[in-house]
């Protein structure tokens, strides 16, 4: 058997089933960073690198039983792809279930909040926002407390909605540097 950087993906598959070590290298260099590369368009540098080892792992342990109708780099871009969009989706899964239980937790926080204590709350809230410049003072307030939009704002005051965007980043910035972040979100959300 005689092996080189143009022996074609099926002679060198079927090289690797009866054993060959030396045609799963070709084929692993062939075709690990370009997997590695497109697995990357759905998940970080990291993760696309165990996948693609993951399934050249399991190229190898299967090499015997493995049967790919199709060609060899249709057959692991497919997978590639399939793993990459399962792991994403099951990431986002995991990440919203943390975010709905996150959530429960501060409702919970905000519940055992007594009527005194948000009272306290909104004073102080009240003193922090006066304390900021105007011009922030007025887009928190349109934003947060009147329920307007970025554009509706922005036509209001005369300026760009990036403005507003800016004035508002800037004016929620400094609150949670003025109150504590779960106060903060009590003040701004249930008071």
């Amino acid at each position: 058997m005689y092996i080189t950087s143009t022996t074609e993906d099926k002679e060198l598959l079927s090289f690797m089933k009866k054993g060959s070590a030396k045609a799963f290298d070709f084929l692993f260099d062939r075709y690990y960073t370009v997997l590695c590369a497109y697995s990357q368009r759905f998940l970080s540098l990291e993760e696309a690198e165990e996948i693609v080892q993951d399934i050249m792992m399991w190229l190898w342990s299967t090499r015997k039983e493995i049967i790919i109708e199709t060609s060899l780099k249709s057959y692991l871009f497919k997978t590639v792809y399939n793993r990459s969009i399962n792991k994403k989706t099951r990431d986002n899964y995991k990440k919203n279930k943390l975010d709905l239980s996150n959530n429960v937790l501060n409702y919970r926080f905000i519940e055992d909040t007594d009527l005194t204590e948000l009272k306290d709350l909104r004073i102080h809230m009240e003193k922090a926002i006066e304390a900021l410049p105007e011009t922030y003072r007025e887009a928190f307030k349109l934003h947060f407390f009147e329920q307007m939009t970025y554009k509706e704002i922005a036509n209001q005051i005369n300026v760009s909605s990036k403005t507003v965007d800016y004035r508002i980043q800037q004016a929620t910035k400094s609150l949670r540097k003025s109150l504590d972040y779960l106060l903060f979100i009590k003040a701004v959300f249930f008071v």
